[in-house]
């Protein structure tokens, strides 16, 4: 089914929840923005948009190297020092780090996106759609799929997660979240890598 972008937009600037799981929400609702809030409610996801406000004031720092050619240092931080230092917790951590060695995203979340970088991409790809004589409906559904790609290659958490690509970082991040009781951030990362 075709989600168009706007009911998935409205519906995450209604309830804070990631795109993927706003457009599954749609999906099962047959488009429905009320249908589909109520099951995103039945699934717990709104629910966790309330811990978003509660400060993330412990975590921890992990580094994942692999091969020794590529690595990365990254934070993630919990509400307490209970959360962090449990095992499910580390492992989280690792995985995300892990999947940042193998993807190498450039930011965290969509909201990090710089506005030229967004103008520039779009700019790029309307100019180029125009010159091969697309009309202006097929254009928006077009730059619809564009934009989703293009959030999934730079962006962390809308990126399908290496070992599980049915779920993204962001349901990884929802899923610890529903299990700890807690707000939890990705809140930075740096990644290396040795260039021949």
């Amino acid at each position: 089914m075709n989600v168009p972008m706007t009911l998935v937009k409205e519906l995450r600037e209604k309830t804070n929840v990631g795109i993927m799981d706003c457009k599954r929400a749609l999906i099962k609702a047959n488009l429905n923005i009320k249908d589909a809030e109520k099951v995103l409610k039945e699934r717990g996801l709104l629910k966790i948009t309330d811990r978003l406000e509660r400060n993330t004031n412990e975590g921890i720092i992990d580094a994942y190297i692999h091969g020794s050619r590529i690595g990365v240092m990254l934070e993630v931080n919990c509400e307490t020092d209970f959360v962090a230092r449990t095992d499910e917790f580390k492992i989280f951590v690792r995985d995300i780090a892990m999947h940042i060695c193998a993807t190498t995203p450039v930011y965290i979340s969509k909201d990090e996106l710089p506005q030229s970088f967004i103008d520039e991409q779009l700019e790029m790809h309307v100019t180029k759609l125009k010159s091969e004589g697309k009309s202006d409906s097929i254009i928006e559904r077009i730059i619809e799929g564009i934009t989703l790609k293009t959030l999934k290659e730079v962006c962390l958490l809308e990126q399908p997660f290496v070992k599980d690509t049915s779920k993204t970082i962001n349901d990884l991040l929802n899923d610890m979240m529903m299990k700890t009781g807690e707000n939890i951030s990705i809140k930075r990362f740096t990644r290396y890598e040795i260039t021949k």
